[in-house]
């Protein structure tokens, strides 16, 4: 054995070896990308290089290049060479020379054909094509009538788009041996990539009549039943087809589970992803990773995940992929955005700050705009209200700039089309901004204006059931110091009297339980609620119940769909005991808050109106109105101006804005969140609830959303349900609910509606703006009116069974979704606040009877409907 050198690219190795018949040439190579032994190269020459060599000098490299190797046509630095060294160099030439001399004299013979079709079929698949056709080529010329050679020529003139050739290969295959099945399939590839459907239909058909167990060409029928399914629309078959696609894949993979067939395995995972079988399609994905690990593309597999909403499994592979290269801008961004989708926002704006920090020639200004919007509290996980500006107002507004400036400066058309949805939304989101900090500083001067005008009586008591303690907010202490009189005698004549209104109070309660209890209501053990239904019968009761486990709370309660109050869920808040649910604790805590208000001329939010009232026929006649669903108008003031109008409509409402100001659906992920979430953690229950849903075990809460409801009372909210799990917890006040079961939809009277603008001009004007036409129609809200049930237009109300509950401060209710509520929220006589905060929760239960319930309801209002005008055409 001693050293050679290449002629054509001066690579170096060792093999010279001595063997019966002529001399030949065997390079020793250590598998890519680390060398065995003590070779310096990886080299081949374009023929088998275990066979006479013929082409010695035109070495072709099989895979890319290591970094630790020499790149093509270098040599390894050996120091300064020595004429020692050169003259080595001169003798390996000439020999490796008449090694090639000799071997230009041999020739092939039809003994070495199968492992030449061997060898070029081994290159076709690791993509050496040149060496593949001059080797395959050889074979031909020396076998014409050898099928398997004309195959594996075509793939590698297919792979190289000279399809014409090799077209012509695979029929001329067929022509020496009509029943060779192979060449059947490789026309079928070819027609299916031409998407020559029939033919390629045919052809593998063809295959599996002469090959029964060719899983090439079930493969191949896969993939054209799969193309053609996605082709179908929904009503064509679509999802048939992609079930006929399943079953043909998973014959494919089963006859040659592990010969190259990663991809196979894939395109199943895909496949069946799309059927959404996503265990099934992961254990697909899964497998080809088995077949072939080093080749897998985990950021593509990540981008497959992501695109059929399963982020767990997303994060997982791109964070694989990440782990081979820790500074891939598009990696860094797709982790963002998939931990965005899962609601790790912090890990979230994490990896979008580290894409911003690597240079790169792709654009950022997409990156920019998913940060802002996250910052703003609209990203992709957003539940709350469609535009916010309230947290991270400054870094938000400066992120959305740089990515309207970025696409502004872009010229790329294709980058302009691409991001023109999102950059739309960034622009909106931006604006909105802007239009909240002009609304605020209107309100200011408005406000400073009123207080002008009208004096402000003394706050009301941090909370009417509690004495003030050392832990009421530093302001509202300050403020009590001041007011305190002087002389001792009047101060103990002062504290006597507070004393005896305390007593009275107590007394007051007392003797309104006592009556209530007396007249059937049952609080307590036994429940809340109180009075008479419609038809006669008695009003239900809500249990009133504690709750320490998760278990009690999902499988006694979650699962049975039944509501309750609870009484120790509170128990772990802060804030009640701070005084924090007051004017002066929610000043000190977020005075100069961003809020989001809205307003009503008459206390009622988000319900049906009259469609009279909109000039908004229905098209039935004078008797029948279409109804139209009513949004209050909504405006932005800091926390402080809000309190201060509560506050000013108390103590003159002829002076103050006709109007009732309500924080409702204020979600805390976009307004006062980082103040006041630390003193409202979820109950333990629900938060073990929550941890078991994020590890995705069964019977596990997602948190969707934690929404804040403050104002002065007098308020309600109409009839209605929601279709998430809700538990709602009163921090200041009372508030009086109506609920009804979910299948009592039927006598409840919903319908689809048009929704209606109301816009609010101060200081006392509330304008309908006409209804605008084609708009889509929504499902929100019963028509009927608890308070005064019309019973001539809503006959069937009568059959629902109401239950009621009184929910005072320091209670939780747990409202299952589905259940049908109406929601009133009780004034303070002494102009305290009333204040709760809700936590809405997707439950991993399917609600396919209350679902089923809603489509029957629906139908139901139409028969109705139809019902009346035959009967008023018959009158």
């Amino acid at each position: 054995m001693q050293d050679f050198g290449c002629q054509g690219c001066q690579h170096r190795g060792r093999g010279l070896h001595a063997v019966d018949g002529p001399a030949m040439l065997v390079l020793e190579m250590g598998p890519y990308p680390e060398p065995r032994g003590n070779l310096n190269v990886i080299c081949l020459p374009e023929t088998f290089c275990t066979l006479p060599m013929r082409r010695l000098g035109q070495c072709t490299p099989l895979m890319r290049s290591s970094p630790s190797l020499p790149q093509h046509g270098r040599r390894r630095p050996r120091g300064s060479p020595s004429f020692l060294h050169v003259l080595l160099l001169g003798l390996c030439f000439l020999t490796a020379a008449a090694i090639a001399a000799a071997a230009e004299e041999s020739d092939f013979t039809e003994a070495d054909v199968p492992d030449m079709v061997a060898q070029g079929e081994e290159w076709v698949n690791k993509r050496n094509f040149d060496g593949a056709k001059a080797i395959l080529s050889d074979a031909i010329a020396i076998s014409p009538s050898y099928p398997e050679a004309y195959i594996q020529l075509g793939r590698a003139h297919a792979f190289t788009s000279n399809l014409a050739e090799a077209e012509r290969l695979y029929k001329h295959a067929l022509v020496l041996q009509p029943s060779f099945a192979p060449a059947h399939t490789s026309l079928g590839k070819l027609y299916l990539f031409q998407k020559q459907t029939q033919k390629a239909l045919v052809e593998f058909k063809r295959a599996l009549d002469l090959s029964p167990d060719d899983g090439d060409a079930y493969l191949g029928l896969a993939r054209l039943e799969a193309q053609q399914a996605g082709q179908a629309g929904k009503e064509g078959g679509k999802e048939e087809g992609l079930r006929r696609a399943a079953e043909l894949y998973g014959k494919a993979v089963g006859m040659e589970p592990t010969k190259g067939y990663e991809s196979a395995w894939f395109d199943f995972g895909v496949l069946l992803s799309q059927l959404g079988r996503h265990d099934e399609a992961a254990e697909k994905f899964e497998k080809a990773t088995a077949l072939n690990e080093r080749m897998m593309d985990f950021e593509m597999l990540g981008q497959v995940y992501q695109s059929f909403a399963q982020y767990p499994r997303a994060l997982a592979a791109y964070e694989r992929a990440l782990s081979f290269n820790t500074r891939n801008p598009s990696l860094l961004y797709a982790i963002g955005q998939v931990s965005e989708a899962l609601g790790l926002n912090d890990q979230a704006v994490e990896f979008y700050k580290k894409r911003l920090g690597i240079k790169s020639s792709s654009s950022i200004s997409r990156v920019h705009a998913s940060l802002g919007l996250l910052l703003a509290g609209v990203g992709v996980k957003n539940m709350g209200a469609p535009k916010a500006c309230g947290v991270n107002r400054e870094e938000a507004k400066k992120h959305l700039t740089a990515a309207l400036k970025g696409w502004k400066e872009e010229e790329d058309e294709d980058v302009e089309e691409r991001d023109e949805a999102i950059r739309n939304v960034v622009g909106e989101a931006l604006a909105f901004c802007e239009e909240e900090e002009r609304e605020v500083e209107v309100w200011r001067g408005r406000v400073k204006e009123l207080k002008e005008k009208i004096a402000l009586p003394p706050l009301p008591p941090s909370s009417p059931s509690l004495p003030h303690s050392n832990t009421a907010p530093k302001q509202q202490v300050q403020q009590q110091q001041q007011q305190q009189p002087r002389n001792p005698v009047v101060r103990q004549l002062l504290a006597f009297l507070r004393l005896l209104n305390s007593f009275s109070s107590r007394l007051s309660s007392f003797v309104s339980s006592f009556f209530r209890k007396a007249q059937g209501s049952k609080e307590g053990e036994e429940g809340k609620g109180e009075g008479v239904w419609l038809d006669g019968k008695k009003i239900k009761s809500i249990p009133s119940v504690r709750i320490e486990s998760k278990q009690v709370l999902m499988e006694t309660y979650m699962a049975q769909n039944t509501p309750c109050v609870i009484s120790n869920f509170q128990e772990g808040f802060k804030g009640r005991e701070e005084g924090l649910w007051t004017h002066a604790g929610l000043s000190e805590a977020v005075g100069k808050e961003f809020v989001r208000v809205s307003l009503s001329a008459t206390g009622r939010f988000d319900g049906p109106e009259d469609g009279a009232l909109w000039r908004h026929d229905g098209g039935g006649g004078e008797d029948e109105v279409e109804e139209v669903l009513v949004r209050p108008p909504q405006t932005s003031m800091r926390m402080d101006d809000f309190l201060s109008l509560l506050r000013l409509s108390q103590a003159n409402p002829s002076l103050a804005p006709n109007a009732t100001f309500y924080l409702e659906y204020l979600s805390l992920t976009q307004y006062l969140g980082p103040a006041l979430l630390p003193s409202l953690p979820l109950p333990p229950p629900a938060a073990a609830a929550v941890a078991a849903g994020a590890a995705g075990e069964e019977g596990g809460l997602e948190l969707l959303l934690t929404n804040l409801w403050v104002g002065k009372g007098g308020t309600t909210s109409p009839l209605h349900y929601d279709d998430y799990e809700n538990i709602l917890c009163q921090l200041a006040g009372r508030k009086e609910l109506t609920l009804f079961p979910p299948m009592d939809i039927f006598y409840l009277y919903y319908s689809t509606r048009v929704k209606g603008e109301l816009k609010y001009v101060y200081p006392d004007t509330f304008e309908r703006m006409p209804v605008k036409e084609g708009l889509s129609k929504v499902v929100f809200g019963s028509s009927v009116l608890l308070e005064d049930p019309d019973l001539t237009r809503h006959p069937e109300v009568v059959k629902a069974t109401p239950y009621r509950v009184s929910l005072k401060e320091g209670e939780c209710l747990y409202l299952p979704a589905y259940w049908h509520h109406e929601v009133k929220s009780v004034a303070d006589e002494g102009g305290g606040l009333n204040v709760a905060v809700n936590y809405w929760f997707k439950n991993v239960t399917r609600f396919e009877k209350e679902g089923a319930g809603l489509a029957a309801a629906t139908r139901a209002e139409k028969e109705r409907k139809k019902r009346m005008k035959e009967g008023k055409r018959m009158a």
